[in-house]
This record gives C-alpha cells, structure tokens and sequence, in this order.
C-alpha cells in the first residue's frame, strides 16, 4: 500500500513540475517561423518596392527568419486591407500599406474592416505628390493653370488613377474652391496614366515625386507644383502649392501595420527591426535608387498623423458632396 502511495506521489510530483516547466519549452522566442507581409498592392509600385527591400534586408539579418512579401491588390487596396485586419494577431501576419482605402473608401462606403481593426507599427515614407503637365502646355504653375482652365472649360484633360483616388479628390478641390472644371480621364493605373501623359492623351496628372522626378529631368513632363508644403530636395524650382497659394495635401504615406490585438512585446520587436532596416545602406541605397522619399514615425506619432489625414478627406469628401448616405 505504501507503495503504491509512493508512486501516486511521484506521479503527482512529476506532473506539477511539467506543467510549471511547459511554459518554459513551449514558449518559443518570437519569431520562430516565417512572417508574411502583405502589399495590397501590385508588384513594382512605391509601397511594393520598399516592402521587399525592407524585408530582403531584415530576413536573416535582422530576424533569424524569413519576410515573405505577398501581393494581394484589388478594390483600391482593400482586399489586401481586410486579409491583414482579419488575420489572426500573432506578429506573423504583418502589412505595408497606403492610399485611398485608409483614408477615403471608409468614408464612402461600408467595408469589412475599419481604423479599430488594425494597429500602425510605424510610418516608413511620406512621399508628396505633384501636378505634372505635358511639357508643351502653357501653363508652368499652378496659377497659370488656374487662369487656362476658367478661360478654357473643360479643356484641360486630367488623368486620374481611379475614380476617388487621392489625385482625383484633389482635382475635385481644385474645382470646388478655384471654380474650374477640368476633364476628368480615370487611367486605370499609375502606368497607362503616365504613358498617357507622355503621349499628351491626357494634359495633366498627378504623380508622386518618384515616379514624376525621371521624367521632370528628362523634360519630357514639367511639374506645376508640389501637393504640400515640403520642397522637392534638388529642385527648387517645383514650388509646394502652399507657397502658391493653396492648401492642397495628396500626400502617399506607408504605414508598416498589424492586426489589432498582436502582443506589445511582438509589435516593439517588428518596430525595432524595420527601424533598424530602415538605416541600414543596403536599404537606403535601394530608397535612393528609387528616389524615395523617407520619413519615419513612430507609432504613436503616424496614428496621429493618420487621424489628420482620415478627418482632412472625411471633411472634403462631404464638401464636395460625396460622403456616403
């Protein structure tokens, strides 16, 4: 009997200590497999490139494992959105994004996640974007621009990249507060856009500073003016609209995200390490070969520089009679 009692004990005994040990060997340090990154968008535009740099630097590197970047594009950045938002909030599912369905589509329409739903890491770059024009237009600012279009309406063709886009919203204001009316021409994309403003399908187009700077020095496009306030470095001859007399902001701002829910010691670590890329050479040689234009913030600080761009659209959206009903 006594035996038997000895046993029982040292089962017992056995059994608290693998329960009190099991955190210990099961809690592998964070990350121990892959991390997917998701890009809503397709391969080879802005966000998409500082993606796979950010991660091709940080795999093996920075991280004992590997970033896969994924595309997911579609509805103006919301499929790939509402795959990260509904992920589950471990820190291996992460996201780079910017663009109309952060700022604008909530406005518009129900979707199927909202701001509550993921988490900023950081801000990564904040790009200003221009008004470019076809080099053999008459117009070279943005008030020369102003004065052909109210003598001239619904002459100057405007390419967009998508109805509601940023550069579309901005083309609006312009209309609403300088009593213009341009032609609005929806590209379908950044590419056929530019290709149509080379071509003079369209007369003018917004374009962010690297995808417009090759062709600006090529003088084979002339920038009317920076969407902002932040000069172009080197080009002090494209005056910021704010200098010209117009508060118009169409800024594209990269946001590294989360689901919300994932643990703060996991966000810090993904905070730290894309920091650390952000300043290594092999990245930042990559950001300049791609004319990039860097700006970090920390969480805290790009949640609040979102909240003022989520209000600044909400509040043109419904100015210029758009806001959903």
């Amino acid at each position: 009997m006594k035996g038997k009692i000895k046993i029982v004990s040292l089962l017992a005994l056995v059994f608290m200590l693998s329960v009190l040990l099991a955190p210990s060997f099961s809690r592998a340090e964070y990350p121990d497999r892959p991390i997917t990154l998701i890009v809503p968008w397709a391969t080879g535009g802005l966000t998409d490139t500082a993606a796979r740099a950010l991660a091709t630097v940080i795999s093996g590197q920075y991280l004992p494992v590997t970033i896969a970047v994924i595309n997911r594009p579609g509805a103006g950045g919301s499929v790939g959105q509402t795959e990260l938002a509904k992920s589950k909030p471990d820190g291996y599912t992460i996201g780079m994004n910017t663009g109309s369905c952060l700022f604008i589509e909530p406005h518009l329409k129900k979707l199927p996640y909202g701001e509550d739903d993921y988490y900023i890491v950081m801000q990564v770059f904040s790009e200003e974007s221009m008004i470019a024009a076809h080099p053999s237009k008459p117009y070279n600012n943005l008030k020369e621009l102003i004065d052909y279009a109210k003598a001239h309406p619904k002459e100057v063709s405007a390419g967009i990249h998508a109805p509601l886009t940023t550069g579309h919203l901005a083309f609006l204001q312009l209309q609403l507060e300088k009593n213009v009316e341009f032609k609005i021409v929806p590209m379908g994309g950044g590419g056929p856009m530019k290709t149509a403003l080379l071509g003079g399908h369209v007369d003018i187009a917004p374009l962010s500073i690297s995808e417009a700077l090759p062709y600006i020095k090529a003088k084979t496009m002339k920038a009317l003016g920076v969407m902002g306030t932040k000069p172009v470095e080197g080009f002090p001859e494209i005056i910021p609209f704010a200098k010209q007399g117009f508060a118009l902001e169409a800024p594209v701002v990269g946001y590294l995200m989360t689901p919300k829910g994932v643990p703060e010691d996991r966000v810090k670590k993904l905070h730290d390490v894309f920091k650390k890329a952000m300043e290594d050479p092999a990245f930042l040689k990559i950001a300049q070969a791609n004319n990039m234009q860097l700006e970090y913030l920390n969480g805290p600080d790009a949640r609040a520089r979102f909240n003022h761009f989520f209000q600044h659209y909400g509040d043109l959206i419904k100015r210029v009679g758009l806001e959903q009903k």
